[in-house]
């Protein structure tokens, strides 16, 4: 039997499902997310039920939908869910921004891209390539300084191109998509107002009135209260573990621009501390560990010499 089949065998045998939480537990939850306009999603969320009679519901199996896909844990486990555990057909959009970092951002997604297409086959179409660097101002320094105005939008200017690729497939390819997933999780919104819920949904309110088409959804799965969700990297991590989801691969969490994970900033270690919460082994390669271990290394070279 192939590695993959077999993968694929050990995989149905898994128990693992996504937290739920009642909409009361949730409620509370969201009024301690000092970055959430309580009022605005109240407003938004009173005016999709009037228009349509629902907030956000999941579409129906096989359904496309797109997914800005970055190459980062949380994209990276997104996909996999909507694939493994609704048989969506993901449509990955990835955005290049012009940082140097972002190149290896690209390594990491095209290297799942192929296990995604080994895995699950027409499930994951290719990776839509999107040059966002233009947006951005030159990035003079060596680490990209995030969560300044012009960053601030980010997610609604990418669901705008996100909406715009959906056009492009309903026109060229005869695939009606009108379901967009960014990637946020609970940890998420806490410094940059786009990341919240409120604004998720204010985003999607924004693609229904301005094409006066109000069956677009905009969704995060790790933040909708309407499916009941709200989870972390260490439920991603313990989920994509089960699954043979190789999350060394990815690439996001470190905001440096080296080829590997720094190990040092604060994005490395709520990931190294999500994975130490999940209780499983970190395979990723930091940059100040993969420094010590060569320096012990020809330490240990020179020993051996002088011993000699």
């Amino acid at each position: 039997m192939s590695n993959i089949h077999a993968n694929k065998k050990k995989i149905k045998n898994k128990k693992i499902k996504i937290p739920k939480f009642s909409l009361h537990e949730l409620k509370i939850i969201f009024k301690t997310r000092r970055l959430e306009d309580l009022e605005g999603l109240q407003f938004v969320e009173d005016s999709l039920k009037k228009k349509r009679g629902y907030v956000f519901k999941l579409p129906s199996k096989n359904t496309p939908v797109i997914v800005l896909f970055s190459g980062g844990l949380d994209s990276t486990t997104t996909c996999a869910l909507l694939m493994e555990e609704y048989k969506f057909r993901v449509y990955p959009i990835f955005f290049r921004t012009g940082f140097d970092r972002n190149k290896y951002e690209f390594e990491a997604a095209s290297a799942l891209a192929e296990l995604f297409k080994k895995r699950y086959g027409s499930l994951f179409r290719p990776i839509k390539v999107v040059d966002y660097a233009p947006l951005y101002p030159p990035a003079k320094q060596k680490e990209p300084i995030w969560n300044l105005s012009y960053d601030q939008l980010s997610n609604g200017i990418r669901c705008i191109y996100a909406m715009k690729y959906a056009y492009q497939l309903e026109k060229f390819n005869n695939e009606k998509i009108r379901t967009i997933f960014t990637c946020h999780i609970s940890t998420d919104g806490e410094g940059v107002l786009d990341q919240t819920l409120s604004s998720l949904r204010k985003i999607m309110l924004y693609l229904c009135m301005g094409t006066k088409d109000y069956s677009w959804q905009v969704s995060a799965l790790g933040l909708e209260k309407e499916l009941g969700f709200y989870y972390g990297k260490d439920f991603e991590i313990t989920w994509s573990s089960e699954h043979q989801i190789p999350l060394e691969i990815s690439r996001t969490s470190c905001y440096r621009n080296g080829k590997y994970h720094c190990g040092e900033c604060i994005y490395c270690s709520v990931r190294k501390e999500s994975f130490i919460k999940a209780g499983v082994v970190d395979k990723t390669i930091y940059a100040n560990e993969l420094f010590l271990a060569r320096l012990a290394n020809r330490i240990k070279q020179k020993m051996k010499s002088y011993l000699r």
